[in-house]
């Protein structure tokens, strides 16, 4: 009788296991991860692994199938050397686009190695008043390199390159200096930082920066009926922060990344777990490289 409980119990859990596999997931080496010369006629979004003792901030890179490349953040000041050897990997000497989310160091401290490295054409960023050293440093080499910089509020779009839409959710019009003249908390700046929505084709991408719940509310009163994307990153680095119920069903993901070197939140983790086969942490997984002809998306990880 106990073989025959075994035997279905086998059957029971077995259906189980298949359908909790992630079915997208390729795990291969970093040298293959950063190879220039692959999928080169696909999407590539790379979130880079960023070695530091502490939250070491947002870096993604961006290519486009026809050739064009776009740096979303680039981390600390102290990993801007990091962005700029994968960047060096992967044979980018120029950026064809570069946008800042919020004016946090975590976001904005790499540039100052990438603004004195690469060739940057244009800087999207948000105008939000702040005032820090680190930020003072980034706008003077903006400047001294002359760089055309355009302010990002809801309801602005662009291209990279002919291929990639990306639609701007955050922050609300009419943000700026004469909105806010008093000095930001770090929660209000978070809440104003830019939510981008990229199209390629039949699948859609969601870069929701660094948004506390609040922020994720008034994203939800503005754009509710735009945020469902097939793929999309945990807002605020899976942080405790953020990720509410009401925003991760809004949006539906099939792939959610939790972008930070440290895993921020194991409940927020689970949270998404529960809600997708495919929830990759680059605390866990290391370097991340998503990419996509439009149809499907595949995940490839170093680990």
């Amino acid at each position: 009788m106990r073989y025959i409980w075994a035997a279905i119990a086998a059957i029971l859990i077995f259906p189980i296991l298949i359908i909790r596999k992630k079915k997208q997931e390729v795990v291969i080496n970093r040298e293959d991860l950063f190879n220039r010369n692959a999928n080169q006629n696909e999407l590539r979004i790379r979130y880079l692994y960023l070695e530091d003792k502490k939250k070491s901030g947002d870096a993604i890179v961006i290519q486009s199938p026809d050739g064009y490349t776009m740096l979303l953040d680039s981390g600390k000041v102290s990993t801007g050397g990091q962005v700029d050897q994968y960047l060096e990997t992967l044979g980018i000497d120029t950026l064809d686009l570069a946008v800042a989310t919020h004016p946090h160091h975590d976001h904005i401290g790499g540039f100052h190695t990438i603004l004195q490295t690469k060739k940057i054409k244009k800087i999207y960023r948000a105008n939000i008043p702040h005032n820090t050293p680190v930020l003072d440093v980034f706008n003077d080499l903006i400047e001294k390199e002359d760089i055309e910089t355009v302010y990002l509020e809801d309801g602005d779009t662009f291209k990279l390159g002919a291929h990639l839409r990306f639609d701007v959710l955050n922050p609300p019009k009419g943000t700026g200096p004469e909105k806010y003249p008093e000095q930001l908390s770090t929660a209000d700046i978070n809440n104003l930082a830019i939510v981008l929505k990229m199209t390629y084709k039949n699948k859609t991408f969601l870069f929701t920066s660094d948004l506390y719940e609040k922020g994720e509310a008034d994203l939800l009163e503005r754009h509710r009926d735009d945020l469902k994307a097939d793929f999309y990153d945990a807002p605020h680095h899976g942080a405790i922060t953020s990720s509410t119920t009401e925003l991760i069903e809004a949006i539906d993901g099939d792939v959610i990344v939790l972008n930070a070197n440290v895993l921020q939140s194991r409940k927020i983790l689970e949270k998404y777990r529960g809600y997708s086969e495919d929830v990759f942490a680059a605390s866990q997984h290391g370097n991340i490289l998503v990419t996509s002809n439009g149809d499907d998306i595949k995940i490839y990880t170093e680990k």
